[in-house]
C-alpha cells in the first residue's frame, strides 16, 4: 500500500497511512500520535449500591507512547462509570487514585530496569486495590519493556590500526525504521546516516570518552575508527529504544601501542639476528606477538614473547605485519 500525503484536514486525527508510533507519510512534518481504547465494564461495585451505567468505552490519544494512551482511556473510562455510581444513601461512591508504583526486573548481569507508573494513573474504588492495580502494571510493562546491554568485555586496539568492535543489546521496543532526529522527534525515525537501513535503538555516549579516533555510530552501536593513543579509556553507554526505555552501561577499551621503530635494524646473511619487540599500554607478561601477514626472512622466527631472532639465510627486502594481544592494561 503506497504511503499518500494528507490533507491538513485530517491531521487532527491520525491522518491518511500516518503510522501511529513511525512518521513516514509524505506529508509536511506532524506530531505522531498512539490510540488508545478501553472498555471498562463494572463488576467490583460493592452490595446495595446504586449506579446508571456499568460500562463505558473511552478513546485517548498521546505524543508519548501507547502506554500512556491505553492508561488514559483506562482512567476515563473508570471515571465515567465511577462518577454514576452512589453509595446505599444515595451519595457518590469515595473513589481512590493510585499513587506512584514501581517495579524493577534486572538484566543478566545485574543491571536493574525499572518501570514505574505515576501517581493517577488509575482510579478504583480503594487505595489499596488501586495501588495493586498500577504494581501488577509496573511489574507487566517491567518485564516487557526491559532492555539490556549485553556486551561486557569489549576488544581492545592498536594505535595506528583500524578498530571495529559492535556493542549488542537486547529487549526494548525496536525503532524497525531508518533515524534522524528532528526537532519534532528528538528520537527520531528517518534517515540513519547514509545508510537507509531499518535499525533497532539509537546509541550514545553520556559519560566518560572513547579513545581519541574513534567514533560511536548512534544507529548501530558499532564503534569504529583508528586509535591515535594508548590507554584504557571508560565510558557510559546508553541505548534508547521506540518508547524512549533506556539502559545504561560502563564500559571499557584498552589501546595498546607498538613502540618498537619500522624499519627494523638490518640483519646479516648467516649472522645471528636478535630483536626485541616492545608495546605500551599492556601488561608484558601477557604479551602474546604473531605475525599476521607477510613473511620472516627463512632462518628466522618471532616467538609469543616478542623475540625476532634467528640466522637468515637468505637475502633481500622483507616485509611483514606483526600482532601483539595482551589480557589485562595497565
Amino acid at each position: 500500500m503506497p504511503i499518500i500525503a494528507c490533507p491538513n484536514s485530517l491531521k487532527e486525527c491520525l491522518p491518511c497511512l500516518d503510522d501511529p508510533i513511525r512518521n513516514i507519510s509524505a506529508e509536511d512534518a506532524d506530531v505522531d500520535r498512539h490510540i488508545g481504547i478501553y472498555n471498562f465494564l463494572l463488576t467490583d461495585v460493592p452490595i446495595n449500591n446504586k449506579f446508571t451505567q456499568s460500562a463505558c468505552k473511552q478513546l485517548c490519544y498521546s505524543e508519548v507512547s501507547q502506554d500512556e494512551a491505553d492508561d488514559c482511556a483506562r482512567r476515563q473510562a473508570q471515571e465515567c462509570v465511577y462518577d454514576d455510581v452512589d453509595d446505599p444513601g444515595g451519595f457518590p461512591v469515595a473513589t481512590f487514585f493510585n499513587s506512584a508504583q514501581s517495579y524493577t526486573v534486572h538484566c543478566p548481569d545485574g543491571t536493574a530496569f525499572t518501570w514505574t507508573i505515576p501517581a493517577g494513573s488509575f482510579i478504583g474504588l480503594s487505595q489499596f486495590g488501586v495501588n495493586q492495580t498500577a504494581l501488577s502494571v509496573a511489574k507487566i510493562r517491567a518485564q516487557q519493556n526491559r532492555i539490556c546491554i549485553v556486551s561486557n568485555t569489549l576488544n581492545g586496539g592498536c594505535v595506528g590500526s583500524d578498530f571495529t568492535v559492535t556493542i549488542e543489546a537486547v529487549g526494548g521496543n525496536s525503532l524497525f525504521f531508518p533515524y534522524i532526529p528532528t526537532p519534532q522527534t528528538p528520537f527520531g525515525f528517518g534517515i540513519c546516516g547514509q545508510n537507509f537501513q531499518p535499525i533497532n535503538y539509537v546509541w550514545s555516549v553520556v559519560g566518560g570518552s572513547l579513545p581519541p579516533g574513534l567514533e560511536l555510530d548512534e544507529c548501530t552501536g558499532q564503534i569504529t575508527g583508528t586509535p591515535t593513543a594508548n590507554g584504557v579509556y571508560t565510558f557510559t553507554v546508553r541505548v534508547t529504544d521506540a518508547i524512549g526505555s533506556f539502559q545504561q552501561k560502563s564500559l571499557s577499551i584498552c589501546i595498546i601501542r607498538i613502540t618498537t621503530a619500522s624499519p627494523l635494524p638490518d640483519a646479516t646473511e648467516g649472522q645471528n639476528y636478535v630483536q626485541n619487540f616492545a608495546e605500551s599500554g599492556g601488561d608484558q607478561e601477557t604479551e602474546t606477538w604473531s605475525v599476521v601477514s607477510g613473511s620472516l626472512p627463512a632462518g628466522m622466527t618471532l616467538t609469543p614473547a616478542g623475540v625476532l631472532s634467528g640466522t637468515p639465510e637468505e637475502t633481500g627486502d622483507f616485509s611483514f605485519r606483526i600482532r601483539v594481544s595482551v589480557e589485562t592494561c595497565t
